[in-house]
């Protein structure tokens, strides 16, 4: 509840308590490619009882007795209306402001000896050589602040473009998943810190038969709680100058297999963002699609990078992702995601539209892939309507909806006799 809330009031109200169902809406998205279900996510009022039941619940009901449409929408069901998730490009946002680098201070990025976190502070420092500034030193924390033998190279240039700008750089020991460790680096810096990128993370990847615990955690300490910790330590210890707290989300809205724990990790990061935002406070979480040039892609052979390229979100290059980056940045709003498009590939999947899956997929691309109607299809057809509103049904209806169809099949019949096939002459 209120997990997608935006009005600054609802979190001074409520506070933290609105991140508590954000794991959910993650883990509903994986588990929408993992079990043959029609599984519904349903935001709404997080104060249900200060709501009007007469007018809020009615939508609650019908939206989970929807039984042709059940699974096909993540919905927020408000006093206000309803409102459907829908996955749109970021032009039409666009505030045309660019990011502004810190002058002073601190900046911080967790997951610092991996290639995300290198990639990152490789970026700060070509944005300031561009553009004549700097002033400010990069932190790189991890728990062995020792940079892997693959990305070696990458930390001789960083070291080598700091030089030249005169920027400060270091590795340091400093495990974001423990609270005291967080609580000691922020407290140190005396209110210095100018922004902040958490880019650390693990995978135990495991379909949801086989989740433990354990793997919940491995996954959720690197991740929700320590950017938890960041949030509260920021809590504790002024910086005036803090201008961004980054906070690197996927697979939170997209799902992927074997990810349950995962995305629900990186869920309550966007659910964060969206709280510091409301509360004024610097905040965003951005929600990476696959990288094709550093991490893991690194290591892939051949025949899985093609497979990846043939898909629907084919790998992207450091660049491209810097750039979707900087046109998200321009957005102003508190989560967005960084995600290259196979278009012919999107097309074919929001136009074929059998089970709950593919219809929620239909309709989550609708803005960026409309799905065009099915060709010589008479859309004014009694029968048609009838078709399409039992969609992945007619495979096994219960006996009950056996009855009614019989019942509506006749009575279609009987008004198709009478007034012909098209409703349009009904006016007349």
């Amino acid at each position: 509840r209120g997990v997608f809330a935006e009005d600054p009031a609802e979190h001074r109200r409520h506070g933290l308590q609105l991140l508590a169902g954000a794991p959910l809406f993650g883990m509903s998205n994986t588990a929408k490619f993992e079990m043959e279900l029609a599984i519904q996510y349903v935001d709404t009022e997080w104060a249900l009882g200060g709501a009007d039941p007469h007018q809020l619940f009615p939508r609650l009901a019908s939206e989970l007795f929807r039984r042709q449409t059940f699974g096909h929408n993540s919905v927020r069901v408000l006093r206000s209306g309803r409102y459907v998730l829908r996955r749109v490009p970021c032009g039409d946002y666009e505030a045309g402001r660019a990011f502004e680098l810190p002058a002073s201070g601190t900046v911080a990025i967790s997951g610092g000896n991996g290639a995300l976190g290198l990639v990152m502070g490789e970026y700060l420092l070509d944005l300031a050589e561009r553009r004549g500034s700097g002033g400010f030193a990069l932190r790189f924390l991890s728990r062995s602040a020792r940079v892997g033998e693959a990305d070696e190279g990458r930390w001789r240039e960083i070291q080598r473009k700091a030089e030249k700008l005169g920027v400060p750089v270091e590795q340091l020991r400093c495990d974001v998943g423990s609270q005291q460790q967080v609580e000691d680096f922020v407290q140190g810096l005396r209110g210095g810190l100018a922004g902040f990128i958490h880019a650390a993370g693990v995978i135990r990847d495991a379909m949801l038969a086989n989740l433990t615990w354990e793997r919940f955690d491995a996954v959720f300490d690197p991740k929700h709680r320590a950017a938890m910790f960041v949030h509260a330590a920021l809590e504790r210890h002024a910086n005036p100058g803090l201008s961004f707290f980054w906070l690197f989300s996927s697979s939170s809205v997209f799902g992927n297999l074997g990810q349950l724990n995962y995305s629900g990790a990186n869920a309550c990061l966007d659910a964060l963002a969206r709280y510091r935002a409301g509360r004024g406070r610097p905040g965003l979480a951005i929600q990476w699609g696959p990288w094709g040039e550093v991490g893991m892609a690194t290591t892939m052979g051949e025949a899985i990078r093609k497979r990846h390229d043939a898909g629907a979100t084919p790998l992207f290059s450091v660049r491209e992702a810097l750039a979707g980056l900087e046109a998200g940045l321009r957005t102003g709003l508190p989560t967005f995601s960084v995600v290259k498009y196979n278009r012919e590939v999107l097309g074919a999947m929001v136009r074929q539209a059998e089970t709950p899956m593919q219809c929620h997929t239909r309709n989550f691309y609708a803005e960026i892939m409309p799905p065009p109607p099915a060709p010589a299809l008479e859309r004014h057809h009694a029968y048609t309507f009838l078709r399409e509103s039992q969609g992945p049904y007619r495979a096994a209806p219960s006996r009950g909806r056996l009855v009614r169809d019989t019942y509506t099949r006749r009575l279609l019949e009987e008004e198709e006799r009478e007034w012909g096939d098209d409703f349009r002459k009904w006016a007349a």
